[in-house]
């Protein structure tokens, strides 16, 4: 990682973690949480395993929240990855995408907007929570059943801090 941190923002080390997943797990499945997101139970396992049935059938290689027709970005906080040839091979033309400079030409420079950029172009195979939960929300998180077990908070500088806040008493 020190390699990465030379030549990218912090941000980009979730590409370069998620690559490093793929190759080193010797599981199917693996599941991205930010450091930002709070586990609030003891029942995220069965939360998050009833939630994540769809895409398991679906055989897709990336599960995340699409947000279509907004102007924000795929919510990067919790993404499932399932190890195959393809999504390896598309995690490491995105850390080259990245290295070379050519995500400076997207429209926003996040690991959201590569991500987005490579679902646009074909290039993975992903299932997308918003469209088979229909989530509408600028929180998709939030409006879905994970937020019975998980908050991704955000911290003050967007607007999930009050709601920790609520939850505390805290709110005024």
């Amino acid at each position: 990682f020190r390699y990465y941190l030379q030549w990218m923002d912090m941000w980009v080390l979730k590409i370069a973690t998620q690559l490093q997943q793929l190759e080193e797990s010797s599981c199917e499945y693996s599941i991205f949480i930010d450091s930002d997101c709070v586990l609030t139970n003891s029942r995220f396992d069965e939360t998050v395993d009833d939630f994540l049935t769809p895409f398991f059938r679906s055989g897709a290689d990336l599960a995340f929240f699409r947000r279509l027709d907004t102007h924000l970005h795929t919510e990067s906080g919790f993404l499932v990855l399932r190890k195959s040839p393809e999504l390896l091979e598309a995690y490491l033309e995105m850390l080259e995408f990245i290295l070379a400079g050519r995500f400076y030409d997207l429209a926003s420079w996040t690991d959201c907007s590569v991500i987005d950029h490579f679902a646009d172009t074909g290039r993975i195979n992903f299932f997308d929570f918003c469209a088979h939960y229909d989530l509408r929300s600028t929180n998709p998180i939030y409006e879905s059943t994970l937020r019975q077990s998980m908050l991704h908070l955000k911290g003050p500088r967007k607007g999930a801090y009050s709601i920790i806040k609520r939850a505390l008493g805290l709110y005024r």
